[in-house]
């Protein structure tokens, strides 16, 4: 099931789960700013109106239906076409 989140732009994004992971589907958005950790990792990703999520974030303040799990590790997932969090 895909969790709904409306940005301040009125744009639909996705949060859903697979296996172990939880996923931060932008919807097709090209404008999505991004910073990196020391090591390359990212540490944030910032699509054009929102939602801000970054290690450390807490899903649950971003949607009442998240998990109450602090993001560890953000990665692109080239197969599901999104974000990749580690909780």
């Amino acid at each position: 099931m895909k969790i709904e989140y409306i940005n301040r732009y009125h744009q639909l994004r996705y949060f859903y789960q697979k296996n172990d992971y939880w996923y931060f589907d932008v919807n097709g958005d090209r404008h999505v700013g991004a910073s990196i950790n020391d090591d390359g990792s990212l540490y944030h990703v910032d699509p054009s109106g929102g939602p801000y999520v970054s290690v450390k974030t807490n899903l649950n303040k971003l949607h009442k239906n998240l998990p109450n799990a602090t993001v560890k590790a953000i990665e692109w997932d080239s197969e599901e076409g999104a974000y990749k969090l580690t909780i």
